[in-house]
């Protein structure tokens, strides 16, 4: 969890307007959640897409900061690769496996992500049509 500083933008801010620019820091904070992650460091939760289930690296919706954020930088989101062999993982120290052993060559690395993307077609088209609607499920 991070906490991030409460700006006020207006009296109108509810409505939409910004009236106050820049904005005034309230002194106040909240905080920010983050969803839960697998081994790699990838949020579990939502649609796994073909980059999200054969990752190159991990990918997240939020940065680490050493420090609360003075602005929105840290909800920006990372990408932080995959070693690309075991021999660079070990001399690096990381604990993920690497490209080359997640998935051996780039032929299987490319079914795999053509199998994820058949996942997510069949996911997405399972929904329930409306009667006007024609074709196959």
């Amino acid at each position: 969890m991070s906490v991030r500083e409460l700006y006020d933008y207006g009296p109108e801010f509810d409505r939409g307007i910004i009236s106050t620019l820049p904005p005034v820091p309230t002194g106040r904070g909240y905080p920010t959640l983050v969803p839960k992650m697998n081994g790699d460091g990838i949020d579990i939760e939502g649609v796994q897409v073909p980059d999200i289930a054969v990752p190159l690296g991990t990918y997240t919706g939020w940065n680490l900061m050493a420090s609360a954020p003075r602005d929105e930088c840290s909800a920006m989101g990372s990408f932080i690769p995959f070693a690309r062999s075991k021999a660079e993982r070990m001399t690096a120290g990381e604990p993920r496996p690497s490209l080359e052993e997640r998935y051996g060559t780039q032929r299987r690395y490319v079914e795999l992500v053509e199998a994820a993307a058949l996942r997510v077609r069949c996911t997405l088209t399972k929904r329930r049509r409306p009667s006007y609607e024609k074709g196959p499920d």
